[in-house]
């Protein structure tokens, strides 16, 4: 089954996604949801942090592992738009939402990094682990059409990203999971994002 999202001021993303926000400490956070615009969703500046916002979605579906997850982003200058899958949230008594263990596929200025990042026990140093998995060293410039394809084989995830590859393997992805879209340290913005992927 494939689902398409294309982007514009008549998204409802409410209506399919819901925000969940990172452990980690230097990612502050805030109440900030995306930015609907005409073409695209994104993230800005915020000077009540004087930072950028991190802001990130899941689809409320869940996915079977086999899902081919692509989007059309950009960033100025530098930034790091992210494919985003995880089996793994918890919500406080705020009703917010935080992520456990989850993998991240990100696009940035020196090419691409997949993340595995899970939380550590309590009284630990810091309150996540984000051991890089994979990497590939190429160059993206600021506002250049970033054209990005993860796919989620077993144990495997493959990235396509404008053109080049990039695999590697761990034994913690799941065999079904929630998919989605990340903005963090940058201005980001995503133009669309398709699901090829059967749901639970």
């Amino acid at each position: 089954m494939i689902t398409k999202y294309v982007f514009n001021k008549d998204t409802d993303l409410d209506k399919d996604f819901f925000y969940v926000s990172s452990l980690a400490p230097y990612f502050k956070k805030t109440d900030k949801h995306f930015e609907v615009m005409e073409d695209c969703i994104k993230n800005s500046y915020n000077p009540d942090i004087e930072d950028w916002d991190y802001i990130s979605i899941l689809t409320k579906k869940k996915y079977k592992n086999g899902a081919k997850l692509s989007t059309h982003c950009t960033f100025e200058k530098y930034g790091a738009p992210i494919i985003v899958f995880s089996n793994d949230y918890t919500t406080d008594e705020k009703g917010d939402n935080f992520y456990g263990l989850h993998f991240e596929v990100v696009a940035y200025e020196k090419g691409c990094n997949i993340w595995h990042i899970y939380p550590l026990p309590a009284g630990s140093r810091t309150p996540i682990a984000t051991p890089k998995i994979g990497f590939g060293e190429f160059v993206i410039e600021g506002g250049e059409m970033v054209d990005m394809t993860v796919e989620v084989i077993g144990k495997k995830i493959k990235v396509t990203m404008n053109g080049q590859t990039i695999e590697t393997e761990n034994e913690h992805i799941p065999d079904e999971f929630h998919v989605g879209l990340t903005a963090c340290e940058g201005v980001n913005r995503f133009y669309d994002f398709t699901i090829d992927a059967e749901e639970v």
